[in-house]
């Protein structure tokens, strides 16, 4: 099973929708990122909370949103009327009318800690939802990253620039991989998943979600596999001693613990301004889709 050039066609040309990312550059974006994946855990709670279960776990997985630069989390209540949300670029909570997208209620997170965050969301959505939707949000019990947030300190906003910088790499993904999920009907919806911090779709090839095989593409903001925002390709199921394609667009192979095509966000900016960073990212993808769906083959 292969994709042509012809198929993908200019999907991934998204010209002045590409919001230029370097400053500051991807290696020093490790604290805000940290504080904003510990922060992200509030919406996830949310919908783990109030939402309907769902298999894959996607009622705990928000949205990007476009325009208004945030993570919005699935609607909750009775009649699905409110949503969670965290503003990156301000460093803020807020509660949604899930009807339009109006700000109901904001938390600014500075100087305030991850209880204490908890503890708003909590109050605003019963307070909001006139009592229907109460009690405290149960939090998930998975690893995440060790940072000074998680073990009680305040949260701080002392480089917003990072903070915003961050949102610009959610916000190129969220445009770039909508194209593909509108492109390929069978792509599931694009989610920004809590636990990893990453987001991305799944693009089954031979049948529904969780049968083998698919391909899963995304963007981390960075992790412990690499400290700097990445673009990412997989194959699942994982392929065993794999002859492994050349790649497009800066593109490498990652092989220890995961296998999978790997764009590093340095290389995106010292591609230069907007057209060459988005247009990098373009060719990366056009090659590493189908040279994972060639390892499956």
């Amino acid at each position: 099973m292969s994709i042509s050039s012809e198929e993908l066609g200019n999907r991934f040309d998204v010209g002045s929708d590409w919001q230029e990312v370097g400053s500051p550059v991807p290696a020093a974006l490790g604290d805000a990122r940290l504080q904003l994946h510990w922060a992200a855990q509030v919406v996830g709670a949310v919908g783990h909370t109030f939402g309907t279960p769902e298999p894959d776990d996607s009622h705990t997985a928000p949205t990007w949103v476009a325009g208004s630069d945030m993570m919005v989390g699935q609607p909750v209540g009775h009649d699905l009327s409110l949503q969670s949300a965290l503003a990156p670029s301000r460093m803020a909570l807020r509660v949604l009318s899930a009807a339009d997208g109006t700000a109901l209620d904001e938390f600014l997170l500075s100087g305030t800690t991850l209880d204490q965050a908890y503890a708003w969301m909590a109050q605003a959505l019963e307070s909001h939802s006139g009592g229907e939707i109460a009690g405290q949000l149960t939090r998930r019990d998975y690893d995440m990253p060790d940072h000074p947030v998680g073990r009680g300190a305040d949260f701080h906003d002392d480089d917003r620039r990072a903070m915003a910088e961050v949102a610009r790499w959610f916000a190129n993904a969220s445009r770039v991989l909508g194209l593909v999920v509108r492109a390929r009907r069978e792509a599931q919806p694009l989610r920004l998943w809590p636990h990893h911090f990453d987001i991305g779709t799944l693009i089954p090839l031979l049948g529904p979600v969780g049968e083998e095989p698919s391909v899963g593409l995304g963007m981390s903001p960075g992790d412990q596999t690499y400290p700097e925002p990445y673009w990412y390709v997989t194959a699942w199921p994982t392929p065993q001693n794999p002859t492994l394609p050349p790649l497009a667009g800066k593109g490498s192979w990652h092989t220890e613990g995961w296998i999978g095509a790997v764009l590093l966000g340095t290389d995106i900016v010292l591609a230069g301004r907007s057209p060459a960073q988005a247009s990098l990212v373009g060719e990366f993808l056009e090659s590493a889709i189908p040279a994972a769906i060639t390892l499956l083959s």
